[in-house]
């Protein structure tokens, strides 16, 4: 990665948000997202930032959100995905030790959230909370480009195993 002076960078910031408003009880919050994501954002026209976190809205990193993103466009200040640090990461058998949650330990949620990076909406946008199949007549503006959930299985595995490449790297970093 290469930052706009040409000089090398990791990409990899760590920054112990205690201090900010909230975020030792809460974690991010509506209240206090802006000001976290200043102590170690990237230009957004450079890089895509992702923040893992301890906790989301008071969740103490268990159930609920996992994670959250917005779409492409949205403000330089809060541009980018938020992740538990519990939801991120690649440790389908446990054996490297992450101590993910086991219905997340795939990166599920880091897919999740990047798909949104490129616009894409959840399948069930529109689905009217479960009672009936989106009409998927308007990809710009009903679930993820209507596709078939075969396909979308087939792209999430593939994407699966490309972030799988990209974690081992930032390992090698570490």
């Amino acid at each position: 990665m290469l930052k706009s002076d040409c000089l090398s960078a990791t990409g990899i910031v760590c920054y112990n948000a205690l201090g900010t408003s909230d975020y030792a009880t809460n974690g991010i919050t509506t209240a206090n997202e802006i000001p976290i994501k200043a102590l170690s954002k990237f230009p957004n026209s450079e890089y895509y930032n992702i923040w893992v976190v301890s906790e989301i809205d008071g969740n103490n990193a268990g159930a609920g959100v996992q994670g959250y993103a917005y779409y492409s466009g949205a403000g330089s200040d809060v541009d980018g995905s938020v992740i538990l640090y519990n939801s991120f990461g690649y440790d389908p058998t446990g054996a490297l030790g992450y101590n993910l949650k086991n219905y997340i330990n795939r990166n599920v949620t880091t897919l999740d959230e990047l798909v949104h990076a490129f616009n894409l909406k959840h399948t069930f946008e529109g689905d009217v909370n479960g009672t009936t199949c989106p009409p998927n007549s308007t990809c710009s503006t009903q679930g993820d480009l209507c596709l078939t959930q075969k396909r979308t299985i087939e792209m999430m595995e593939i994407v699966e195993q490309r972030v799988q490449l990209v974690q081992d790297k930032i390992l090698q970093l570490l």
